[in-house]
This record gives structure tokens, C-alpha cells and sequence, in this order.
């Protein structure tokens, strides 16, 4: 009986220990240490104690986060110690390498936000119920990711600048600025991933870096930018009646609705990229008496054309109206509804310049 009884408590023990699998070796530090050494990996660690959270899926998810945000603060340490070395470097050296002359056009200051091949682990020790979290990513695996990234971002920020001077040279400036916008992101992502590079492994050289490529591309991007600040020119000849008067407003507020596309107004149709025809008519409509107050009715149609010089192309035409009213006279009844006319036109305008 006795020999049977040891033999139950031996299978209770076994079912025990197997219900609690083993820790992971990062869970401790000296273990962690020793298989996760640094230098050759960056890692990120986060715990906590039972009865110190109400949800554990909350925990674990901050867990998680916390220990992603201690991995990728490590290489950023590594990434500003390598840049404040290359400048201490760069100001007692006069033969420079690109990669060093490079630190001199930026600040110490770098945003790692994403980064390739990161993996994250949770534990939870059944028995004490504390919580785990272990990020990490190995250098060499890490150096090799982001090489391949800078070359396809260098590639694709090449294709981007590209379509951006097509456009600025058919006269879409406009287009050509918003499409200059989403390349200027992309040397931001290069330029940390060749600090990342170069804190792995500071003897990359400067092709796997694409360092030539990239300020080749830089000196596009900010000719371009510059060419297209400001150079977008629009001439509005607008011919607007008010009951048999010059109404010169409508082409005052339809230029301050476009001021914010950063467009020059012309004073002539000569060297300008559109021009903006817009011919408006007032007719009066009638008259409503309400008890002791008179209203009045005015309809202004107006015809719109927008001509791209660039091409030669008439690129829209069409004709509006809209209808105001005032107690007043028929002409405050016609400003009316040139105000609300307005915003119409400038919004068509506005639309066609830059599809």
C-alpha cells in the first residue's frame, strides 16, 4: 500500500509541475544577460506584480508596449552615442568619411518609431501570478532589415521626386507641391535607419548606406520645393455687374478663399499657369411684401472658364446660379447672392488647379 501511495504522489507532483511550464530564461536577469548579451542584441524588459492590475489583458498589452519602448530606447541610446562620436570626430579630423560629414546637417536628435524584426514575449507565472514582457532584436538581423529598407525607401522617394518634377514641368504645380510633400517623410526614415546602421556597424560603407543617393535626392527635393514656393500663378479676369455697376468684390473674396494654396494673382494672361475667366450677371427678380416689409430678389448667373496654359487646355466651363434676397434695395439683395456665389466658384477653382 505504502509504495502505492509514494506512487500517487510522485504522479501529483508530475501533473503539478507539468501544469507551470518552465520560465523563460530572459524572466531572469542573469540568464537574460548571458543569452541575450548586449552588443549583439537590443532588448527591452517589463514586469509586474500580481495585485498590482485589475485586467491581465490590460496589463499584458502595457507590458508589451513597455517592453517594445525600453528595446527601441536602447537603440536609440547606441544611435546618438555613434552620432556624438562622428561629430567629436568630424571637428578634430579634417578627412571626414560621408557618413561623418553627414552628422554636420542634422542635430543629435533622431525618432525611431519602427523596427524590423522586433519580436515581443509574455509569461505569466501561474503560481505568483506576476506578468512578463520581453522584446528583442538581434543586431546583425536588425543591420540587414534596415539596409534592404533604406535602399527600397531610397527607390521609392526616387520614384515619388520623379512624379513630382513630371508634374511640376506640365504646369500642375499645385500637384507637383502636394507630391513633393510625401517624399520629404521618407528622408526623415532614411536618415534614422543610416544612424541605426552605423551605431550596429560603424565600418558600413557608404554605398550600403546609399549615402551618395540620398543627397543626390536631397538637392532634387529642395530645388524643386524651391521652385515651387510661391511660383503657382493664376490671373482671375472677372467681369461681375451689380445692377448696372461694377462689382468689383467678387474677385477680391474669391482670391482670398485661394490664398491659402500659396498662389501668386497675376496682373496680366501673360506667363501665368491658369487663367480664370468668370463673366456674372445680376436680374432682378421681384418683389414680396410681408405685413409693413418689402423684400427683395435678385438672381446672379455667371459663366466660369478655367484655361491651363501649360497645355493650351480648356480644363472646365460651366455656368451658375444663385439667388439673393435683402428688405433693403434689389442691389443689397444682389451682393447677397454674390456672396454666397463666392465660395462656389472658388471651391470649383480650387478643384480643378488641383486635381
Amino acid at each position: 500500500m505504502k509504495p502505492f501511495l509514494l506512487f500517487l504522489l510522485y504522479i501529483s507532483a508530475a501533473c503539478l509541475s507539468a501544469s507551470q511550464p518552465t520560465p523563460p530564461d530572459w524572466t531572469n536577469p542573469t540568464l537574460r544577460a548571458e543569452r541575450y548579451p548586449a552588443g549583439t542584441y537590443f532588448t527591452g524588459f517589463a514586469a509586474v506584480s500580481a495585485g498590482q492590475y485589475d485586467s491581465k489583458e490590460t496589463a499584458l498589452t502595457r507590458l508589451r508596449q513597455d517592453a517594445r519602448v525600453e528595446a527601441i530606447a536602447s537603440i536609440q541610446v547606441s544611435v546618438e552615442q555613434t552620432i556624438e562620436h562622428l561629430l567629436l570626430n568630424t571637428q578634430s579630423n579634417g578627412n571626414v568619411s560621408t557618413a561623418e560629414s553627414m552628422t554636420l546637417h542634422s542635430g543629435i536628435k533622431t525618432s525611431i518609431k519602427d523596427i524590423p524584426g522586433l519580436k515581443v514575449e509574455v509569461y505569466e507565472n501561474t503560481k505568483t501570478g506576476d506578468l512578463y514582457a520581453f522584446a528583442w532584436v538581434k543586431a546583425a538581423d536588425l543591420h540587414r532589415k534596415l539596409i534592404r529598407r533604406i535602399a527600397v525607401n531610397v527607390t521609392k522617394a526616387e520614384n515619388e521626386l520623379l512624379n513630382a518634377e513630371s508634374c511640376a514641368q506640365r504646369g500642375d504645380k499645385i500637384q507637383a507641391r502636394n507630391m513633393a510633400q510625401s517624399v520629404s517623410p521618407l528622408f526623415d526614415e532614411i536618415e534614422n535607419d543610416q544612424f541605426v546602421v552605423l551605431s550596429i556597424q560603424p565600418a558600413t560603407s557608404d554605398e550600403e548606406l546609399a549615402l551618395q543617393e540620398t543627397q543626390q535626392l536631397k538637392k532634387r527635393f529642395l530645388t524643386l520645393t524651391s521652385e515651387l514656393k510661391n511660383s503657382l500663378s493664376l490671373y482671375i479676369d472677372c467681369q461681375a455687374d451689380l445692377i448696372g455697376k461694377s462689382y468689383t468684390t467678387l474677385k477680391k473674396e474669391i482670391q482670398g478663399q485661394l490664398s491659402d494654396l500659396g498662389v501668386m494673382f497675376a496682373d496680366s494672361d501673360k506667363n501665368t499657369d491658369y487663367i480664370i475667366s468668370i463673366v456674372a450677371e445680376t436680374h432682378t427678380y421681384n418683389t414680396t411684401e410681408y405685413s409693413s416689409a418689402k423684400a427683395y430678389f435678385v438672381y446672379v448667373d455667371a459663366q466660369v472658364s478655367i484655361f491651363r496654359c501649360a497645355d493650351h487646355k480648356r480644363i472646365y466651363e460651366n455656368v451658375f446660379s444663385e439667388k439673393g434676397s435683402h428688405t433693403f434695395s434689389y442691389e443689397q439683395a444682389a451682393r447677397d447672392a454674390y456672396q454666397q456665389l463666392a465660395p462656389r466658384l472658388s471651391q470649383i477653382i480650387r478643384e480643378q488647379i488641383t486635381q
